[in-house]
């Protein structure tokens, strides 16, 4: 070895670096190898593999002028197996080389123009030929694990799509052809374990491209596996399952994989996941699949704590509301519901099945408002759906508010559907709806994130209140009300928009307007922030623009001169004081000047308001009204209950808000200047000292000299219960005698002014009233009372008797005033009494109280009846009285009475007969009428039937209890038929009179507003806003007192007392006076005062009114059913398992209790009352806890033997068969009592088939034509069967016939396997309804005994059937008879036919006998029928040819189907027609409608056993003997 050399490569100075020679060496071996692949490439005219770089991947990318040259030289190089071997070998080398392969990988660049270029890679163009796709995509494959893992390791990289693992990836999707799918889709699953996620997650998206179908069972378990080790791959898990059409059972084992572990996934894939299941989900397994989604998934309150928390620092990357998981999940589920049939109709299956309110989730609301977003029907089935749920109670408003609460973004997207839920709910007559749609419209507007939507929601709400009708703007003004307390800083932002609601002021109610003014005084009141400080307080009295125009309505409407316009200033001013007044508490906290100086602002504003009112007294009234219900609504009490019924601490703050101590006390002292200026007179300052209180009561001071304007009338002192002790007197006749006009008006708000005081009085001392005791007994200033006697009454003139009834109407509506104010407290002190808990004292001032109490009770109850026979005795001067029970009409109709009353006297006479001799008389006034105009007698007067009474002055409260019940059984009466029937259904009262003059005055939009017009509905005002719940709560403490009262009215009816009124009123005070003597002598007034008829009055009121109760149980919860059936059973509820249970022991109690009212023994008894305890024990019975029970039967027993003993009950008193010309009672006219005891008498019975059969015996017996005097003769042992009644009973027992066969029809079809139903009249039908019958293994056993009692039942019911209708025979003359014959027959054949599937497998059973037997009593009647058909034509009676028609074609209908019944079953030779001819009752023959040629004969023959003729008359075939 050469030394220099050998140094030189030591110094390096001449030769080449070892790592430089290594690199060389290694690229020359290299290239030696790739050398193949390098020439196969380059003769396929692909250049920029190589380059003088020693960087390969600095080299320029691929280049290619003809791309399909390229591919078709390639083909052709690569044609030989050898040749392809070589070229896979090279092309290993360069897939080793991973600068090479990244150029190879990217797509060649075209260097000529050509319209095909396609941009592939060498790669792919490598693919895409199968001789060598196999093995090069398994090469390709093979290397993922290795690149994956070297680019995992760089951050970012795995997931690029320029990575090496991404570029091969590429190449494989979509290829051209697959040549080996199942050697790929082995490849593709062998390397993907070993991958890493980003990688996995691309081959999962590439596998349905290359998957067979025999290959998805591996695939699917290996992505199974998959989910197993990490359940991040969800999402592309699901998306490689979706792009693969499995077979069912593996779609089912996916499905069942996915759902099992539901709760696992994460959150971000659930949407992924929804939309996965609900989209596969098919018919049979949909139902499954939504129910373990919806107890899959859990839109959790936004206080839970699993709740991720908020970013305040804006820290964080801030994701957008709309790509949270929770609305993405929303939005999948929306959309599967809109897409999937079979998931919406699983859906609406799954809500229907929920019945239990906490069953229900926000996945619930989600899925019903997603349906009602789909359109056309599922729109209408889920609304439907959500209104089942909320008036059936399976679902509440809270549920609503729970599932939108917090989830605001997830229900965005539904927020169309959710107001149209609200408005149309708000449209809706229940008040459920309406209360549901106000709580929907506050959280919407509360939950909106935009102003757009708020605006849309008072933008509905204003639409509402526009509307017009009531419970729209009810549901309005509630949701208004609920922001305005709750949100109302929210509310205030939008005050511009809610100024248009003054817009509307004039449609409102009383009580709507209230709730207006209210929202607006809070949302214009002191804020407790703003009330620190007097100058703070001074500015927020300043107000903004919406307190000025709020302020500037209510001074413009208060000194407007219309009625109506005044009654919005009232109610607008009233809530400004109460405003105020709930701010003076804060004020005065804060500072005691701002404080006084905001009392004589209030003062000042309430001074303002009586003198605005003082020149209109109906005004005034209604003002005081308003006032005193305010009043009524604070104190200890009331706000005690409002606060429990309270949602949130401000609510039951704001429910126990009180007028403050100063107001009221200013407030007190105004009213009692008023009425003692007024209405109070000094009458008597006491006895001397040395007078005890015995002399003291047989004192009778002297008759003061009451001056009058009018000469007619004389005055006198009535009523006087105080005697010498009565300070002062009422001057009601001064006043109603004045000239001067306001004089004159002023008692219309003298019982207002009183309810006024009375309710501030209560608040100030606790409820105490002894400040104003003198008011209960003191007399009033009435005409004499001999003035009614000897023709005095008939001689006085016009102005002085509507000066009388005036006197006496506003003395009416004075006592109802003073009952209504003192009953409450002595109903509450009695219950104190007897508990032993008074002092003698208090009980010694309690009995003088209540004993004046009965006392004006029955003093009112004779004023009414003398009021009553003096209006309508004088319909001129009754139609001058004001209307006290709505004074704001008294301003409106004043000047509009007189002229009208005049009018009709003026008005000209008829030309002559009957309508000449009415007009004659002048114009009429109905007792109705009369009673329509006094004052409501408000419901705290009840209180006084808690009265206790000592055994020796029982009878002392028949008479106010009499008053008192028939008055509250109205009441409950009107509540009852208003929940079953909503306001804007009812009828509106015809208008007459007066009123109807005023109402018209009323002027163009109804100013007086919906409470005052006729519209209202006929509900007084004291029952406006009083629901029939609250009444039931409020009649609960009242019901035992009603059994103590019905006890004595039942004891009074079976021993009658002495006759005369000294009994009734023995131990009351005044009952000695003989000032009022004349009024008793009356015949009106002592028919009043007599014992009997009022016993009869209150025990029939008393059972009237049980009997509403009982029949409120769809109106009434389950707990207040058991506590009003614990009362009328008169003990104590006992406990049970069960609520039906406990309903049922107390419903069986009652049941034996009311038995015993019955009094038709004792002689005394009415038809009246034996109904009414009748109708107890019948709602008793079809009670549907009783009607379900074991005792239903035998309770029916005993209701039908008490209807068939008061239809064989004459009810003619002794007394009134002796005197000829006495009005007895007779059934004539009857119609409605005998249907009703008919109806009874036979659904009842044990058996009504044989109960009709019965009946239709004895109508049988009676005779067609009875002599005039003969008429009323009773018949077949029954007082109200007579000739007069014969046609009522035919119809009613025909109708129970007819109902109770449609019950044994039903039953019959009941047996029936679910196929054998159907239409009857469908050939088609019937035939394969048949051999289902025959195939089912359901069939009824057809020897069973309770087919044998079916069948017996039928047999009966068709028996009845012929004889009734037979009986057109024995009676051709009774039009009615035949009419209700035609139209009940013809009834009685269609519910035949509906039945024809259970008589056709009976005859199929061999039973024939039985089917034949009933088809030939059948046919009895319906060929009686076509004789009444052709009787109809040739009477020409319209009665008869209205029925003839549909009669008609039930019994064509009939024929035609049996004689398809019997050809059917292979028996058609039983069935043959003939030629019939038209007759009538009598036999006598009447035209047809066929052509005179063409009439045909009759066989008159009686048909055998087995002939079918339903009787048809146009018929040529032939006919059965």
């Amino acid at each position: 070895m050469d030394p220099l050399a050998d140094a030189s490569n030591r110094l390096g100075a001449l030769q080449p670096s070892p790592k430089i020679s290594n690199k060389r060496q290694r690229l020359e071996q290299l290239q030696s190898q790739q050398a193949t692949f390098h020439h196969v490439v380059s003769r396929a005219g692909i250049r920029g593999l190589t380059a003088d770089d020693e960087d390969a991947h600095q080299l320029p990318a691929l280049e290619v002028d003809d791309p399909r040259q390229a591919r078709r030289q390639l083909a052709a190089d690569l044609a030989s197996p050898t040749a392809r071997e070589a070229f896979l070998d090279s092309l290993g080398e360069v897939l080793a080389a991973e600068e090479l392969l990244h150029k190879c990988l990217l797509p060649i660049t075209v260097c000529v123009q050509v319209s095909y270029a396609t941009g592939d890679s060498l790669i792919r163009m490598l693919l895409n030929m199968p001789c060598l796709q196999q093995q090069l995509a398994e090469r390709l494959l093979q290397k993922l694990p290795e690149y994956s893992q070297a680019e995992c390791e760089e951050e970012g990289a795995g997931g690029s799509s320029s990575s090496l693992p991404s570029l091969i990836l590429g190449q494989l999707r979509w290829l051209e052809v697959v040549a080996d799918a199942e050697r790929l889709t082995a490849a593709v699953l062998e390397v993907l374990p070993v991958c890493s996620p980003a990688i996995q997650q691309q081959l999962l998206g590439f596998l349905p491209e290359v998957v067979l179908p025999q290959d998805h069972e591996v695939v699917v378990d290996q992505l199974r596996a998959l989910l197993e080790q990490d359940l991040a791959f969800m999402a592309s898990v699901l998306d490689c399952i979706s792009n693969m059409t499995l077979e069912q059972h593996l779609q089912d084992h996916v499905l069942s994989m996915l759902l099992g572990q539901l709760a696992a996934f994460e959150v971000e894939d659930l949407p992924a996941l929804v939309k996965y299941l609900l989209g596969s989900a098919t018919k049979a397994n949909a139902e499954q699949i939504l129910t373990a989604v919806r107890n899959g998934l859990h839109f959790i309150n936004p206080s839970d704590p699993r709740m991720p928390v908020p970013d305040r620092k804006q820290k964080g990357v801030l994701q957008p509301a709309s790509r949270s998981p929770e609305v993405l999940l929303v939005k999948e589920l929306t959309a599967a519901l809109q897409a999937n049939e079979d998931v919406a109709a699983a859906c609406l299956k799954l809500q229907a099945q929920l019945q239990a309110p906490a069953a229900h989730r926000c996945f619930d609301l989600l899925a019903l408002l997603a349906l009602h977003a789909r359109g056309g029907a599922s729109r209408k089935a889920a609304e439907q759906c959500l209104r089942r749920k909320l008036l059936e109670g399976h679902a509440t408003a809270a549920w609503i508010s729970r599932s939108l609460q917090g989830h605001q973004a997830a229900f965005h997207e539904l927020v169309p559907s959710l107001l149209a839920l609200a408005e149309s709910w708000a449209r809706a007559r229940e008040p459920t709806l309406t209360a549901a749609a106000a709580h929907l419209y506050v959280h919407l507007f509360v939950g909106s994130g935009g102003s757009l939507e708020r605006q849309q929601v008072l933008q509905a709400l204003h639409g509402h209140l526009g509307s017009g009708v009531a419970g729209e703007q009810d549901a309005a003004l509630q949701a208004l009300s609920a922001l305005a307390a709750a949100h109302r800083p929210l509310l205030g932002q939008y005050s511009s928009y809610l100024a248009n609601v003054l817009d509307h002021l004039e449609g409102f109610s009383d009580s709507q307007l209230r709730q207006v003014f209210a929202m607006f005084a809070a949302l214009t009141a002191v804020q407790p922030a703003a009330a620190s400080s007097s100058s703070s307080a001074a500015a927020a009295a300043g107000g903004t623009r919406l307190q000025d125009e709020l302020h500037i309505t209510i001074t413009k409407a208060l000194s407007h001169s219309h009625p109506g316009y005044k009654r919005i200033g009232v109610v607008g001013s009233l809530a400004l004081l109460g405003q105020a007044a709930a701010e003076h508490e804060l004020l005065a906290d804060a500072d005691g000047t701002a404080a006084e100086r905001h009392k004589e602002a209030w003062i000042g504003r309430a001074e303002n308001m009586f003198a605005q009112c003082q020149a209109h007294p109906g005004v005034l009234a209604f003002m005081m009204d308003q006032w005193a219900e305010l009043l009524e609504q604070q104190g200890p009490a009331a706000a005690a209950a409002a606060a429990a019924a309270a949602e949130g601490q401000q609510q039951a703050e704001q429910a126990a808000t009180v007028t403050p101590k100063p107001m009221l006390e200013w407030l007190s002292e105004k009213l009692q200047d008023l009425l003692n200026s007024m209405f109070f007179a000094d009458y008597c300052q006491g006895v001397p000292d040395t007078q005890d209180a015995q002399q003291a009561d047989a004192h009778t001071p002297p008759q003061p000299d009451i001056q009058l304007d009018d000469s007619n009338i004389k005055g006198q002192l009535w009523f006087n219960l105080d005697s010498a002790f009565s300070p002062i007197y009422i001057q009601i006749l001064p006043l109603a005698a004045s000239k001067d006009p306001l004089r004159r008006a002023a008692p219309a708000w003298m019982p207002s002014a009183l309810r006024l005081l009375a309710a501030a009085l209560q608040q100030l001392s606790a409820g105490d009233l002894n400040n104003i005791d003198a008011l209960l007994g003191c007399p009033l200033a009435m005409p004499g009372a001999r003035m009614f006697k000897d023709g005095r009454w008939e001689a006085l003139p016009l102005p002085s008797k509507a000066c009388v009834l005036t006197c006496l109407l506003h003395a009416i509506c004075w006592l109802r005033e003073v009952v209504a104010v003192f009953a409450p407290g002595v109903g509450a002190d009695v219950l104190g009494a007897t508990a032993g808990t008074a002092t003698q004292s208090t009980v010694e001032n309690l009995a003088d109280t209540q004993n004046k109490l009965l006392m004006r009770l029955v003093q009112l109850r004779v004023l009414e009846a003398l009021y009553q026979h003096l209006a309508t005795s004088c319909p001129a001067a009754a139609q001058q009285l004001p209307d006290m029970a709505c004074p704001l009409l008294m301003a409106a109709g004043r000047a509009v009475a007189a002229p009208a009353a005049a009018a009709a006297l003026r008005r000209p006479p008829a030309a002559a007969g009957k309508a000449a001799a009415k007009q004659a008389e002048g114009p009429t006034f109905t007792h109705a009428e009369a009673m329509a105009k006094l004052r409501c007698l408000r419901l705290p007067a009840s209180f006084a039937l808690n009265t206790c009474l000592p055994p020796q002055m029982l009878l002392a409260s028949l008479l106010p209890a009499t008053h008192l019940a028939v008055d509250l059984q109205a009441k409950l009466k009107l509540l009852v038929s208003r929940a079953r029937r909503p306001a804007g259904l009812m009828p509106p009262p015809a208008a007459s009179g007066a009123a109807a003059a005023a109402a018209a005055a009323a002027g163009p939009g109804g100013l007086l507003g919906p409470v005052c017009t006729p519209a209202a509905g006929g509900l007084p005002v004291c029952l406006q806003g009083l629901s029939l719940q609250e009444l039931v709560q409020q009649l609960l403490p009242m019901l035992p007192a009603l059994q103590t009262h019905l006890g004595t009215a039942l004891s009074v009816i079976r021993q009658p007392p002495e006759p005369g009124r000294e009994v009734l009123l023995e131990g009351l005070p005044g009952a000695a006076s003989m000032i009022e003597d004349p009024l008793y002598e009356l015949l009106p007034v002592n028919a009043v005062v007599d014992a009997l008829p009022a016993a009869h009055s209150l025990a029939t009121a008393c059972l009237q009114t049980f009997t509403l109760l009982l029949s409120c149980h769809k109106e009434l919860p389950e707990a207040l059913q058991l506590q009003v059936l614990a009362a009328l059973a008169q003990q104590q509820q006992q406990p049970a398992d069960q609520v039906n249970e406990a309903l049922l022991q107390l419903l069986v109690a009652c049941f034996k209790a009311c038995r015993k009212h019955f009094c038709r023994a004792s002689g005394n008894s009415t038809l009246q009352l034996e109904l009414a305890v009748l109708s107890l024990l019948q709602g008793i019975t079809t009670h549907p806890v009783a009607a379900a029970s074991r005792y239903h039967a035998t309770m029916g027993q005993k209701l039908s033997a008490a209807a068939d003993a008061l239809l064989k009950e004459s009810w003619q008193q002794e007394d009134e068969a002796e005197e000829e010309s006495a009005k007895t009672f007779t059934w004539k006219g009857a119609t409605a009592t005998i249907s009703q005891l008919l109806g009874v008498l036979v659904s009842h019975a044990p058996d009504p088939s044989q109960q009709v059969l019965g009946l239709a015996g004895v109508l049988g017996a009676m005779p067609d034509k009875v002599p005039a005097k003969e008429q009323l003769q009773p018949c077949g042992g029954y007082a109200a069967l007579c000739s007069a009644t014969m046609n009522t009973w035919y119809k009613v027992v025909f109708e129970q016939l007819v109902s109770y066969w449609e019950t044994v029809v039903a039953d019959c079809q009941r047996l029936m396997p679910a196929a054998a139903g159907g239409r009857a009249g469908s050939r088609a039908q019937q035939q394969q309804q048949q051999q289902q019958q025959q195939q089912s293994q359901t069939m009824p056993d057809w020897e069973s005994p309770q087919v044998e009692e079916l069948l017996a039942r039928a047999q009966c019911c068709c028996q009845a059937f012929a004889g009734l209708v037979q009986l057109t025979k024995a009676h051709p003359s009774r039009t009615g008879l035949l009419s209700s014959a035609l139209k009940l027959g013809g009834q009685f054949v269609d519910a035949l036919l509906r039945g024809l599937a259970f008589w056709r497998a009976l005859y199929a059973s061999g039973q024939e006998g039985a089917f034949r037997a009933l088809i030939k009593e059948v046919q009895k009647g319906t060929k009686q029928l076509q004789t009444v058909c052709n009787e109809a034509k040739a009477r020409g009676a319209a009665p008869l040819l209205s029925r003839a028609p549909a009669t008609k074609r039930s019994l064509e209908r009939f024929l035609f189907e049996m004689k398809a019944f019997l050809y059917e079953a292979g028996q058609q030779e039983l069935f043959y027609l003939g030629q019939l001819k038209h007759r009538d009752l009598e036999g006598n023959c009447v035209g047809s409608q066929l052509c005179e040629e063409q009439e045909e004969e009759e066989d008159e023959n009686d048909d055998e056993p087995g002939d079918y003729d339903a009787g048809e008359d146009d018929q040529e075939d032939g006919v059965a003997e």
